[in-house]
């Protein structure tokens, strides 16, 4: 058997180097679970519309139900809530205090008919754990006009959902 002594010592540090990478690639896939997530809320929606005009419209708003429909569990704001093409409309979360802990993702579905869906993912602020954010541009030919539907998906681990449960 061979020392590693007996070696150049740019072998000796390539050997070390080596053994930290597969000690950290071990640690990390230890750490790593794979996270099963539950829909939190029912697909709650709201209409943006995307105009011919340059003229920008009001906010709009929308609650966000438990999957039941009986509870309020957060409000969702889209500013402006219409816009020509190219309009940045920022979409803005507010989880209810009550369920802050729980959600752990929010996603935004964006159709735009024969477009097609896109989702997005919003993200959280770093002060207030309730309130999640991002801006989605609106996508077609200058002078289209259209209807587009937002539906805001919040999510739960399901080791979360199973706590709130007992």
């Amino acid at each position: 058997m061979t020392s590693l002594r007996n070696h150049p010592p740019r072998v000796m540090r390539l050997a070390r180097g080596l053994a930290g990478v597969l000690f950290f690639v071990g640690l990390s896939s230890c750490l790593e679970e794979d996270v099963v997530w539950e829909q939190f809320n029912q697909d709650d929606q709201l209409q943006v519309s995307v105009t011919a005009s340059a003229e920008l419209g009001a906010p709009v708003s929308a609650a966000l139900h438990s999957t039941t429909g009986a509870v309020v569990v957060g409000e969702v704001t889209v500013d402006p809530g219409s816009g020509p093409v190219g309009t940045l409309h920022t979409v803005s979360v507010a989880v209810l205090e009550d369920w802050v802990d729980v959600v752990s993702k929010v996603t935004l579905l964006t159709d735009a008919g024969e477009r097609g869906v896109q989702e997005t993912e919003l993200w959280q602020d770093s002060a207030d754990h309730g309130l999640w954010v991002r801006s989605v541009q609106s996508e077609g030919a200058v002078g289209e006009s259209r209807t587009d539907t937002f539906t805001v998906q919040l999510w739960a681990e399901a080791a979360d959902v199973a706590a709130v449960e007992e």
